[in-house]
């Protein structure tokens, strides 16, 4: 199961709510064709061992340029000692994130949320991702 995220642009927040949306893996709102979409992003489901390394890409574009803001059931990643997150610029219209998480702890076991954004819209993609021995 996964958690629902309602998407506020005006404060750039994306709060997570009680009610669950089964099965589904973004969210997406454009006022126009140039509204940011994610081109490439990591599977769905991940597993990683613990101790070691969990990446999680995030590719979009859009007129402008979107940002992209990382997730963690619900609340924004602040980058920490273990936790990394990573910008490419690949063009004027494209963005290119990381979220590099190593070493990994049980606390890693979450649902993460990437959400481009810019100001004709926003596209959110979630990835679960669950640990191994």
């Amino acid at each position: 199961q996964m958690r629902w995220f309602l998407v506020s642009l005006s404060l750039s927040t994306v709060l997570a709510s009680n009610e669950t949306f089964p099965y589904a893996d973004e969210n997406y709102f454009a006022d126009s064709s140039e509204g940011p979409r994610i081109l490439k992003h990591s599977h769905f489901s991940q597993k990683f061992r613990l101790g070691f390394k969990l990446l999680l890409i995030c590719e979009a574009e859009g007129e402008p340029r979107p940002s992209i803001v990382w997730y963690k059931n619900g609340a924004e990643i602040t980058p920490v000692r273990n936790v990394h997150i990573r910008e490419r610029h690949i063009s004027s219209s494209t963005i290119h994130s990381v979220l590099d998480i190593d070493p990994t702890t049980l606390a890693d076991k979450a649902i993460y949320g990437c959400l481009a954004s810019n100001s004709k819209g926003f596209h959110l993609k979630s990835m679960r991702s669950d640990y191994s021995f």
